[in-house]
């Protein structure tokens, strides 16, 4: 192989390298970026999870309270009946 060609390999070579160098670092690049996301959706489901914990705490309070009230008025009817049914002597 003459000076020439062994020129022209070295050229090709580096060539070569510096293509690798500026894909490997475009990959990094990348890599980095999608690692960032990945970081802001962990976030932003943290932050909706959150969101459904509360919405689940107010959903149960809310339905502890209509639990409640049904249970009281379903007393003050029964209290009611046996008043009336009292009254009209059905409870002998």
């Amino acid at each position: 192989m003459d000076s020439e060609a062994e020129n022209k390999l070295f050229q090709t070579l580096g060539n070569i390298q510096g293509t690798q160098d500026a894909i490997l670092k475009r990959l990094d690049s990348w890599s980095d970026d999608c690692k960032g996301r990945l970081v802001d959706c962990n976030r932003t489901f943290a932050k909706l999870d959150d969101r459904v914990d509360k919405i689940e705490a107010a959903d149960a309070a809310s339905t502890k309270k209509i639990t409640t009230i049904a249970a009281t008025i379903s007393t003050v009817i029964a209290t009611m009946a046996a008043a009336v049914m009292a009254w009209f002597g059905y409870n002998k």
